[in-house]
């Protein structure tokens, strides 16, 4: 609950070669040793195990953002939940011998699957019809969308797959010294971390630019981070590393009017504006905070005085 500082062992048996959880953390759910799921809706208290059918094996999950479904690929078929496991609904996805990874949009509505040495599908009506994403055929390892479904990201091992119109088209790229295995999107798609054999990487600018992280790790075998791009975590082989990174300020001219826009919720993170950089005194800017498209922004009218920004919070 305090980004890694601390850890609490919730105390049940399972494999939990996975996890997939919702935005509030209270809903998390992975697979039990019998290869069923289990789950807890509040934040560990208690855990109880569910599966559509004692036949099959969970492979992988992912809930939805605001935790109203569960999204779970069994060994032969995808299927989903709206009452925390209670019931399931087998979805039109294909049959095949493995469903490797899911990705969810923040209301369930897009989905995108991969199989083991299969192709990518994607739904945007929550599971009633399914399409082929993207003609290459891998086994894919890992996927990530961003809140509204748009932008999608998958791995292979060999390259990461991007696509910012929701699957419609793709474009795979290798990266120099990456051997992508994991992949993990903040709310808008301004952060995206790429796990790797060695130090993750980070893109800015989803995919177009790439930097390797300075993360101690020698091998990365899963990636995460908040909401925001914040907080980012790495699973290696015997630990775990958390970094935190804090959100870009952007600047643009609308209507001959300046916007400033940073990646939401940031909740621990204040717009400061200043008049004079050397004087360093800062003070916060009262004007009405807009969410759109996951984004914080703020409108401010054009001014002969100069006039500094900056987002001031917890130190990386």
């Amino acid at each position: 609950m305090d980004a890694g500082a601390s850890w609490t062992d919730l105390g049940p048996i399972a494999s939990w070669s996975f996890i997939a959880c919702a935005s509030d953390g209270m809903k998390v759910a992975g697979p039990a040793d019998d290869g069923t799921m289990i789950i807890t809706t509040n934040g560990g208290a208690d855990f109880f195990e569910s599966s559509p059918t004692n036949l099959l094996e969970l492979q992988c999950a992912a809930w939805s953002g605001s935790g109203n479904q569960l999204t779970a690929g069994f060994a032969n078929a995808i299927y989903i939940s709206t009452n925390n496991g209670a019931a399931w609904r087998i979805t039109a996805a294909p049959a095949t011998n493995s469903w490797q990874c899911l990705a969810s949009s923040a209301d369930g509505g897009i989905l995108l699957a991969g199989q083991a040495g299969g192709q990518l599908f994607v739904s945007t009506n929550g599971g009633g019809v399914w399409g082929v994403a993207a003609a290459k055929i891998s086994t894919w390892l890992s996927a990530a969308c961003t809140a509204d479904g748009a932008k999608m990201a998958v791995a292979d091992g060999v390259a990461v797959g991007l696509s910012v119109d929701s699957g419609e088209t793709w474009v795979f790229n290798s990266i120099s010294r990456a051997q992508p295995k994991c992949v993990a999107t903040s709310a808008d798609g301004s952060m995206l971390l790429l796990g790797n054999v060695g130090n993750p990487f980070i893109s800015r600018d989803f995919g177009a630019t790439w930097r390797q992280s300075l993360a101690p790790t020698t091998a990365t075998e899963s990636v995460s981070c908040s909401a925001d791009g914040a907080t980012l975590f790495a699973d290696a082989p015997g630990f775990a590393v958390v970094a935190v990174a804090p959100p870009p300020l952007n600047f643009a001219e609308v209507s001959h009017q300046l916007v400033l826009s940073w990646p939401w919720p940031s909740s621990r993170y204040a717009l400061q504006q200043s008049p004079d950089l050397s004087s360093m005194t800062w003070g916060g800017v009262t004007n009405n905070i807009v969410v759109t498209n996951y984004r914080n922004q703020v409108v401010l009218s054009r001014s002969a005085a100069n006039a500094f920004y900056r987002l001031q919070g917890p130190n990386p």
